[in-house]
C-alpha cells in the first residue's frame, strides 16, 4: 500500500488518497450478501434433502407394510432375500430415474437464464450435474434400503397367518 501511495503522489501530489484497500477486500465486501444467501440456500437444500429421504423412507415403509403378504408368498415360493430387496429398490429407482431425466431436461431449458445469474460459474457444468444426479439416486436408495431389508425378513408363515 505504501508503494502505491508513493506512485500516486509521484504522479500528482495534490491528489487525495482517502481509502486504499486490496481489490480482494473490496470484492469480498461487495459479495458478502451473496455469500450469506448462498449459505442459506445450502442449508435449505440440506433440509430439503433430509425431508426427501424421510419421505421416501415413509412411503416405501408404508408400501412394504401393505405388501407383507405378497413378500411372504414370494419368500415361501423360493425368492431369496436379495431378490426381494432388489424388487423393492427397483420400485424406487425407476421413478427416481424418470424424475432425474425430467429434471435434467428442465434444467437444460433453464440453463441460459441461470447462466446470466451465476458469478464465474457455468450453468451446464457436467461434474456438478453428475454429482447432483448421483446424490439424488443415493438418497432415494438410502431412503428405501431399510424398508427393503425389512421386506426381505418377512416370515412367510406369519405373513400368511395375518390374513
Amino acid at each position: 500500500m505504501a508503494r502505491i501511495r508513493e506512485v500516486v503522489r509521484g504522479v500528482d501530489p495534490a491528489l487525495p488518497i482517502t481509502a486504499l484497500s486490496p481489490l480482494g477486500d473490496e470484492l469480498g465486501e461487495a459479495l458478502s450478501q451473496e455469500r450469506v444467501l448462498a449459505r442459506v440456500s445450502g442449508l435449505i437444500a440440506l433440509m430439503a434433502t433430509v425431508l426427501a429421504a424421510t419421505g421416501v423412507f415413509a412411503i416405501i415403509s408404508q408400501l412394504v407394510t401393505a405388501r407383507t403378504r405378497d413378500f411372504g408368498i414370494r419368500t415361501a415360493l423360493g425368492a431369496s432375500a436379495g431378490h426381494i430387496v432388489g424388487h423393492v429398490l427397483r420400485g424406487v429407482l425407476v421413478p427416481a430415474a424418470l424424475g432425474l431425466v425430467a429434471g435434467a431436461g428442465l434444467y437444460w431449458l433453464a440453463s441460459r437464464w441461470l447462466e446470466a445469474r451465476l458469478f464465474e460459474i457455468r450453468a451446464l457444468d457436467p461434474v456438478t450435474i453428475g454429482a447432483a444426479a448421483i446424490a439424488l439416486l443415493t438418497i432415494a436408495m438410502l431412503g428405501a434400503l431399510l424398508p427393503a431389508r425389512r421386506a426381505a425378513r418377512v416370515d412367510p408363515v406369519i405373513a400368511l397367518r395375518a390374513e
